[in-house]
């Protein structure tokens, strides 16, 4: 189990908040093909913050490393 519940939770908190505006960001950005940049920029993002959510979800239980 995980002993420092609040070193271990608050960036997963944070990651999740992240990934949810992430999400509704693209969702509304998804049709403004003129910036490609910005949304290309964006997806980038996402990806990396989704593979931290999943780091963090499989590390589960062993926080304290």
């Amino acid at each position: 189990m995980c002993e420092p519940k609040s070193s271990c939770r608050t960036p997963e908190k944070q990651i999740y908040s992240i990934l949810d505006k992430c999400q509704y960001a693209m969702g509304s950005l998804g049709y403004l093909e003129k910036d490609v940049n910005v949304l290309s920029d964006l997806k980038l993002k996402c990806e990396f913050i989704q593979a931290k959510r999943k780091f963090l979800h499989d590390r589960k239980g062993s926080c304290g490393s």
